[in-house]
């Protein structure tokens, strides 16, 4: 998959908590030889959660920027990379998605939702979840429910994106994070 994409190449990797040591190492190996035109780390995870292996990242791309986003969400981290890869990449890019099995398909609908045609979407999977321990571990039940919810937001809002980016509309996410990022800060939204 990855061999096959072209031009400028975009790596966005999410953090998750205990499965964010995973995903980074597997960008580090999927990007062995290439050199990306950035590194997006999102997530407010890093880099606590995974210091060794984003230092070694860093290490195996010298020449790559790596631009932090500590949003808390999938669909907050979503709109903020969307918008940081459209206006510093305006006519296009290969955004490859880093995560884990269980989370790429939400976060690829989201991000796909949010560039337009001209962008092309991929994933490399770090397989952190197996279906067949959904009975034997607390935390594959939890981190499966947690993404079946997730999905219940994800997936109408990624169907809204669609239509809305072709008609420019994606004013209205800005606007919402800023409202949000202001009641997180206690100041009052704007017209109160």
């Amino acid at each position: 998959m990855l061999g096959e994409l072209r031009g400028v190449l975009i790596v966005v990797v999410f953090a998750g908590g205990p499965h964010t040591a995973p995903r980074v190492e597997l960008a580090r190996q999927t990007l062995a030889g290439r050199q990306p035109a950035a590194v997006f780390l999102t997530g407010a995870d890093f880099p606590r959660e995974a210091a060794a292996e984003t230092a070694a990242l860093a290490a195996a791309l010298p020449e790559t920027p790596f631009l932090r986003d500590a949003s808390r969400t999938t669909l907050e981290s979503a709109w903020t990379v969307a918008r940081r890869i459209r206006e510093r990449y305006p006519t296009g890019a290969t955004v490859l998605i880093v995560t884990s099995n269980y989370h790429a398909a939400r976060a690829m609908w989201l991000v796909r939702g949010l560039l337009p045609g001209r962008y092309a979407v991929e994933t490399a999977e770090s397989a952190d979840l197996r279906v067949r321990d959904f009975f034997r571990s607390r935390l594959t039940r939890v981190l499966l429910r947690g993404e079946l919810v997730s999905w219940l937001y994800g997936f109408p809002v990624g169907l809204a994106l669609r239509p809305l980016q072709t008609l420019g509309v994606l004013a209205l996410g800005v606007a919402v994070m800023r409202w949000k990022r202001r009641r997180r800060a206690g100041r009052p939204a704007a017209g109160r």
